[in-house]
């Protein structure tokens, strides 16, 4: 071998260490060092604190958000998880880049406001939450009804008899906060996936949240029996009657339905929602989201024979 072989080989054989802010470094490339969490849960972090403080103001409409520098010695993790985290608030429109102008809160209009991100960041901000919680009960008010009657024109029999099968549940969830709740936003899922509008059904995705962050808030986490949690009695007392106000409505709805009955179904959907006032948290309950036990579900019912469709 020649000797410029040998130096060759000799500096190929060399380890090669890269300097300490080198997005190729341990710390940089997996956003932790050895022995932390993992790094798609640091990258997590990062974008929950920040999608957080858009949404609530801290960072407002038209400002800046730190630099990758700053962001990164922040949260003690290398700045390709911090660019990460700019790119998915980028994908949900809350950001944009500008030239030697960083990464800039969109305005409130641009938001993707049916991202289930922003929606949970925005339930959890006690002024955001007040202001969405309104408009989600309206937009549910002008969108329902007529997804009922669209139910009623376009879903199959296998629909129509899961809308039977999530009304028994509510019946058997009576008097049941959690339970009873859960079983409630199930029978509106089913409704909504019997017009089998995509558009529509995403729509009621974006309601579920609110129902599944209003049970948290309930929650009264002082009182634990084991690991079931308790819930305040004025709160539960409410819920519940209203719950067994609009009960019979439900089943209403349902028959309908079945009867391919556009015009009673959106009728009977109108006055439900009229009737009975929506129970609201109390904004001092906004906190955290914590796991939801899933309810189990009934077995589907022998109902009438649904009416054939239009």
């Amino acid at each position: 071998m020649s000797p410029t072989a040998v130096r060759e080989d000799r500096m190929d054989s060399k380890p090669q260490t890269p300097a300490p802010d080198d997005d190729r470094s341990p710390s940089a490339e997996t956003g932790a060092a050895p022995g932390s969490p993992r790094p798609f849960n640091r990258m997590r972090e990062v974008l929950t604190e920040l999608g957080r403080g858009i949404v609530g103001g801290l960072y407002p409409p038209g400002s800046t958000l730190p630099t990758e520098a700053t962001l990164s010695q922040q949260f003690a993790i290398g700045r390709n998880a911090v660019r990460e985290a700019t790119k998915i608030l980028m994908g949900k429109q809350l950001v944009r880049t500008g030239r030697r102008a960083g990464t800039i809160v969109r305005p409130q209009n641009e938001w993707n406001l049916f991202d289930t991100d922003v929606v949970a960041w925005r339930l959890e901000d006690p002024v955001q939450r007040e202001i969405l919680f309104g408009q989600m009960v309206e937009l549910r008010a002008m969108i329902e009804p007529e997804a009922a009657a669209s139910a009623a024109v376009r879903g199959t029999t296998t629909q129509i008899l899961r809308i039977f099968e999530a009304y028994e549940e509510m019946e058997a969830a009576a008097g049941a906060t959690e339970a009873s709740m859960r079983a409630d936003m199930n029978f509106h899922n089913r409704i909504y996936e019997a017009t089998n509008n995509h558009l529509l059904i995403n729509i009621a995705n974006l309601l579920s949240i609110r129902l599944t962050m209003n049970l948290e808030y309930f929650r009264d986490w002082t009182a634990v029996d084991g690991a079931k949690p308790l819930y305040r009695p004025d709160l539960n007392k409410a819920m519940l009657a209203r719950y067994m106000l609009t009960l019979p409505d439900h089943l209403e709805m349902a028959e309908a339905i079945r009867l391919r009955n556009p015009d009673k179904a959106r009728e009977i959907c109108r006055h439900m929602l009229a009737k009975a006032p929506i129970v609201k948290a109390p904004k001092a309950r906004i906190g955290k989201i914590a796991a939801i036990r899933p309810t189990k579900r009934a077995s589907l019912a022998s109902r009438a024979t649904v009416a054939p469709g239009k």
